[in-house]
């Protein structure tokens, strides 16, 4: 609002500068027209320099600050005013004093007005006491003056100017004032439908106490309106949060840093009414309305998905321990057939049969545990990856809702810089579909269904894993896409598909060092398509391409692989009846190719 006040102001004092500039013209030219008939008068030279001075100012308007322009233009008129009172007496052109007062009236302070206005009355005063008292004389006869028509035009040129500039100059300051404010009034009331409907909690603080909230908070604190208003985020906290930190202290240091421009979004701990603690995810933003200042919350309650959470790791603990328990009874049982042995020598074949087959059955369930425990960290990533996917999508809708009010806002009132927020808008918009493309992603590679009757289109998942290992990729790492012209349908369980082609391609990226490149193409034959992921990285030994698909076996450093990956895939392949072949040679790169039935 106060930034709107100051172009207008600005604006109010261009078109008076100019239109000074162009209506004292001809005033100057019959003021210089009376020295035909009275000769030469040093105001004249004064008169010619005050324009000189307007004429510049209007030239380099947009130079100079609007404060200096109202004192410069204000010093012009009283000049005006004060040299013709002092030279021609009643005659000059002294009510040039009234735009004086006029202008700092509408665009200064009151005070600076009343202190130039007893500034000329003084200056008035000891002028015409000069006059009465015979100290001071007209440069000539007035009553010369008043016959002489050039004089009579000049001052009637001055008036028609005096009221050309308060028509035009000063006519259309109401009306901006009035459609400044109709403005904000829409502004305000869009921000209030928004504030109100909203599906989380939404609060406003400022002096560290609750100033304003939507029925969504009084519906999760359990308060009124009116009982919530005024609480501090003190009395509706536990005193110690998760962390240990004090609520008070933790929650002032937030406060401060978001008022001083840095948005902040973390997780809480808030109390109800009566007395019961939930977790919240909130969002902080520093905003202004009606020229104050005010930390806006958005809170989303997330004590479900923290009891989820829980559930799940329990759950995995608990499975572990099973696992544990059994392999340790595995164990014991295989040294008891150990110790039988040495006492059964009659018996060794067979003795040595099943220990054979006891350790089979032993490496067989080591690898089965860890086979579990992958799946069951990708099912707990899957549930993190649908929250994470459902948390971005709320923050998401509300920046699309702010390029909407954007692209509307400037589409109705237009910028004096268009280009450049054309550009800025069009970056937004870039960024949120980016984001919204991450997202689809990560909801299609979370979905937990053990089904394989979905239909999968091949390209799309391709994509969607591509979008998810975006920043895996270097800078010098060129992705080259040649997919079949017809949309690819097989029948099976997407999810599943997803883990097969984000561990291939992983793969792929992991095995360029420096400037390479990925090829991924698909093409139909017969009823199959196949699927050939292609990069020119390190490469593997041929004698290592049959292990490829063993538990546990990898040719990545310690730590950085666990061997499951492209066997997990074998699997999930061949529940979908397709095939997985290798082709590779060591600094040429490797050829993974994937073969799957069509949907009939």
């Amino acid at each position: 609002m106060l930034k709107k006040i100051e172009l207008i102001k600005d604006m109010i004092i261009n078109r008076i500068v100019i239109l000074t500039t162009i209506l004292l013209l001809p005033a100057l030219i019959m003021s210089l027209a009376r020295y035909f008939t009275t000769g030469w008068v040093n105001v004249y030279l004064f008169h010619i320099i005050l324009y000189c001075l307007i004429l510049l100012t209007a030239i380099y308007r947009k130079r100079i600050k609007t404060s200096y322009k109202i004192v410069f233009i204000t010093f012009i008129y009283f000049a005006i005013a004060n040299v013709g009172l002092l030279t021609w007496s009643l005659g000059g052109a002294y009510f040039y004093i009234i735009l004086a007062i006029a202008i700092l009236t509408i665009l200064t302070k009151r005070k600076t007005t009343l202190i130039l206005t007893a500034i000329f009355l003084g200056i008035y005063s000891v002028i015409a006491y000069g006059f009465i008292s015979g100290y001071l004389s007209p440069s000539f006869d007035l009553n010369v003056l008043s016959r002489m028509s050039s004089h009579w035009i000049s001052q009637f040129i001055s008036l028609f100017s005096l009221c050309i500039i308060f028509i035009y100059g000063f006519g259309d300051i109401y009306k901006e004032l009035i459609s400044t404010l109709e403005s904000e009034k829409v502004l305000e009331k869009k921000y209030r439908t928004l504030f109100e409907r909203a599906n989380d909690a939404i609060t406003l603080l400022k002096d560290g106490v609750f100033f304003d909230c939507n029925d969504k908070a009084c519906e999760l604190f359990m308060y009124s309106k009116e009982e919530l208003i005024g609480k501090s985020v003190k009395e509706l906290s536990p005193e110690y949060q998760i962390d240990n930190q004090k609520s008070e202290a933790k929650a002032l240091t937030l406060v401060k840093l978001t008022l001083e421009g840095y948005p902040q979004q973390f997780e809480w701990q808030h109390k109800r009414a009566n007395g019961e603690v939930f977790d919240v995810s909130i969002s902080l933003n520093r905003i202004e309305l009606q020229d104050e200042v005010y930390v806006q919350g958005i809170l989303h309650d997330i004590t479900e998905k923290k009891k989820t959470e829980a559930e799940l790791t329990n759950y995995r603990n608990h499975l572990e321990k099973l696992v544990n328990q059994r392999t340790l009874e595995l164990e014991a049982t295989t040294k008891k057939w150990k110790l039988t042995s040495e006492d059964l020598t009659n018996k060794n074949e067979i003795i040595e049969k099943q220990n054979t087959e006891l350790q089979l059955t032993l490496k067989h369930l080591k690898e089965t545990q860890a086979q579990l425990l992958q799946v069951e960290k990708m099912a707990s990533l899957g549930t993190l990856t649908a929250g994470v996917a459902h948390e971005i999508n709320n923050p998401l809708n509300y920046l699309m809702g702010s390029y909407v009010g954007l692209s509307n806002y400037f589409e109705e009132h237009g910028s004096k810089e268009k280009e450049k927020t054309d550009v800025l808008i069009n970056s937004i918009n870039v960024g949120i579909n980016r984001i919204s493309g991450i997202v689809q992603g990560l909801e299609q590679f979370s979905l937990n269904n053990e089904g394989m009757d979905e239909d999968c289109d091949v390209h799309s998942i391709i994509d969607n894993c591509l979008v998810m290992l975006h920043n895996k990729l270097d800078y010098n790492t060129e992705i080259i896409k040649d997919f079949s012209k017809k949309q690819v349908i097989i029948e099976g369980n997407i999810g599943k598909l997803h883990q097969v082609f984000f561990n291939i391609i992983s793969n792929a990226i992991q095995a360029i060092a420096e400037d390479g490149k990925i090829v991924v193409k698909t093409k139909t034959a017969d009823e199959n398509i196949m699927i050939e992921i292609i990069d020119n990285g390190i490469g593997i030994d041929e004698k290592y391409l049959k292990q490829l698909t063993d538990p546990f076996f990898t040719t990545k450093s310690p730590g950085e692989g666990t061997g499951l990956g492209l066997s997990i895939s074998y699997s999930i392949i061949k529940e979908h009846s397709g095939t997985l072949e290798f082709k590779s040679e060591p600094k040429k790169g490797t050829n993974v190719i994937v073969t799957l039935p069509l949907k009939r």
